[in-house]
């Protein structure tokens, strides 16, 4: 039952050992990130592992020092192992691999109202990265609405994804 409002993260070194994530909620309850500008991560902006009821809204996530996707280098938001009912709202992402990326089992969230441009990877073609990625491991009955992206990735790089996603 925590949050962070109006504040400026950014990371100024690219030196690192590790994954290097600039806001980091593990086993968390009823928190929320409002207002936040999060710019040149290593690894996720933000990332929730274990967590519920978390809400994001009104942020502007964008750059990261690399996008070869090792370690979530150059992910915006991530939902990981079992992170439920979350909601993602009302955020600005720029050139980042992934803007959004679920994978181990997160599921029953919503991720809405979003904007993401100008996706970036390590690999060619380089504005080929997918703003939305469901990553494998089983993440199911997500809602992803009225989000304005360039591409959305469905893989099974870790296991299949689940069923009931909906993408409206």
């Amino acid at each position: 039952e925590c949050g962070i409002e109006c504040l400026r993260v950014s990371r100024e070194d690219s030196v690192h050992a590790g994954v290097c994530i600039n806001i980091y909620f593990s086993n968390a309850v009823n928190c929320w990130i409002n207002g936040v500008e999060s710019s040149k991560s290593i690894g996720s902006h933000i990332e929730a592992d274990a967590s519920a009821n978390i809400s994001i809204s009104g942020c502007y996530i964008h750059h990261a020092y690399e996008y070869d996707g090792v370690s979530t280098h150059g992910y915006g938001i991530t939902l990981f192992k079992h992170t439920v009912q979350c909601r993602l709202e009302n955020n600005i992402m720029q050139h980042l691999r992934h803007s959004f990326s679920l994978q181990c089992g997160s599921n029953g969230n919503v991720i809405a109202y979003n904007y993401s441009f100008d996706p970036n990877r390590s690999e060619l073609p380089a504005n080929y990265g997918a703003d939305i990625s469901l990553h494998g491991h089983y993440c199911f009955a997500n809602l992803f609405e009225g989000n304005i992206v360039q591409n959305i990735q469905l893989d099974q790089t870790w296991g299949p994804s689940g069923p009931h996603n909906t993408f409206f």
